[in-house]
């Protein structure tokens, strides 16, 4: 699988929000693999997920993320969250009972644990028994 950049992000909307992001990426010759946008018309907020091949792109990934900000962010009052498909984030499991616990790791062991699963959590109410 080729490393990508995945792009979420929201603001109140406005013309031009996907022409500039899109020409940003494919100026800096990224290839778009994937492009969702809505917007949410009773309070005018615009939300997207676009996703690039990096394998060509110019700007190296540690700098995407402040590329971003000063480029659009600021200007478009952006909200935005920056992820490569090649980091796992670390990941817990929180279940209910402790039946849900035993059932999941008996079927995770059989697929074989992601290496990003840290923890099973479950919650306990004062006078629960374990």
């Amino acid at each position: 699988m080729k490393p990508t950049a995945i792009l979420l992000l929201h603001c109140p909307d406005k013309p031009g929000i996907i022409s500039e992001l899109t020409r940003f990426i494919t100026d800096n010759k990224g290839n778009i693999v994937y492009l969702d946008q809505y917007v949410d018309r009773v309070d005018s907020m615009f939300f997207m997920r676009i996703e690039w091949e990096l394998d060509n792109f110019l700007i190296p990934r540690d700098k995407i993320k402040e590329y971003i900000s000063t480029l659009y962010a600021q200007r478009y009052k952006m909200t935005f969250n920056l992820y490569f498909n090649d980091v796992k984030p670390r990941m817990a499991i929180f279940v209910s009972k402790m039946s849900h616990c035993n059932q999941l790791w008996k079927i995770l062991k059989g697929m074989g644990i992601p290496d990003h699963l840290t923890c099973f959590l479950r919650n306990l109410y004062a006078g629960q028994e374990a």
